[in-house]
């Protein structure tokens, strides 16, 4: 029987993103699966579960991509690959596919169609041959299953990029004394669709002080963006900016939150909602796509109603009841069968 080879990106130090942390999960409930693991983003201090099979492909970004391409071509193996964007899909072009082998494939973030509309004819038309090549494409949200089967034949399953691990806690707030401040986190890549610089500037107009809000920066993206919020945080005792944190070190900060904010007006999933939901925190996000069951929705860019929910939850330590509340999703299929029906 084929092994799976899974193409990730393992987190780094000082670094924390949806395909890294996925990666490492992954590889942490599948290591002694007969999975092997490939990472080609070489970076210092890569953190690894105990016991995974991983090939690091290192070298001058050209040089990786050649190697990329010989590891690939003509690979029996069924090869399940994660990225970012469509963008990615260029390599592919020229990597030879073995006729024995599976390809299938994972695109995290949620501009994916977004990024298509904006392409001339000529780049739409090599995604949609490009996309074709892969025996399946896990898409993260019925918005990406609409848009997906829109330009290619391959087979679309819907699949989660939250793997679960241990036991889900209670929520934080109806169980802390009710003396401290509330505790509130938002977090992101310093880009205009995270809404961070609105949710601080909302935070600042707050009469109720009781309260804690944390920042987390991470990547690299609009500096000038950046340099506002930073702006905007500055002496403000009870808004506290982050950066560049590792993964350990953002995890705890998210471990003492009580309520996680995912204002994004462009998202596919949101990875860290349901870790937040897991710790036992609660989580206010946008409906730009399925989120966790238990994240409590509202319109983008709504935020007369998110700030109403705001003071809400800081005056009473608890929710109002008048948001929506996410549903689980009944068409998702676990990575045991995405893996399985690969190797068949």
């Amino acid at each position: 029987m084929r092994k799976t080879l899974f193409f990730g990106r393992f987190p780094a130090k000082k670094e924390v993103g949806g395909v890294t942390t996925f990666t490492f999960d992954f590889a942490e409930k599948f290591k002694n699966q007969d999975v092997e693991f490939v990472d080609i983003y070489p970076a210092v201090g890569k953190k690894e579960p105990a016991g995974a099979k991983i090939h690091y492909i290192t070298g001058f970004t050209f040089i990786r991509y050649i190697k990329f391409i010989l590891f690939c071509s003509f690979n029996k193996n069924n090869l399940f690959f994660n990225f970012s964007t469509l963008k990615s899909l260029i390599v592919f072009f020229f990597i030879p596919k073995s006729s024995e082998s599976k390809w299938s494939i994972i695109f995290h973030n949620g501009e994916q169609e977004e990024l298509y509309r904006r392409s001339n004819i000529f780049t739409k038309f090599i995604i949609r041959h490009l996309l074709c090549r892969f025996d399946k494409l896990g898409c993260l949200s019925s918005k990406q299953v609409e848009f997906f089967g829109t330009i290619t034949k391959s087979q679309l399953c819907r699949v989660t990029p939250f793997i679960e691990s241990g036991t889900l806690k209670k929520t934080k707030l109806n169980i802390e004394e009710s003396s401290g401040p509330v505790r509130f986190l938002i977090s992101g890549f310093p880009r205009e669709i995270y809404r961070i610089e609105e949710i601080v500037d909302l935070f600042k107009s707050l009469d109720d002080k009781k309260f804690l809000l944390n920042v987390c920066l991470y990547g690299y993206g609009n500096e000038v963006l950046r340099s506002r919020v930073c702006n905007l945080i500055d002496n403000t005792v009870n808004v506290k900016l982050h950066s560049h944190l590792n993964k350990p070190e953002f995890d705890k900060i998210l471990e003492s939150t009580d309520v996680y904010l995912r204002p994004n007006s462009v998202d596919s999933f949101g990875l860290v909602v349901a870790e937040a939901i897991f710790k036992g925190g609660i989580v206010i996000a946008t409906n730009v796509c399925e989120r966790y069951p238990g994240t409590h929705l509202y319109k983008t860019d709504d935020y007369f109603t998110l700030k109403n929910e705001i003071e809400y939850i800081i005056k009473n330590r608890s929710t109002s009841n008048n948001l929506l509340i996410s549903s689980p999703v009944n068409d998702l299929i676990t990575y045991e069968e995405f893996i399985e029906h690969g190797v068949q």
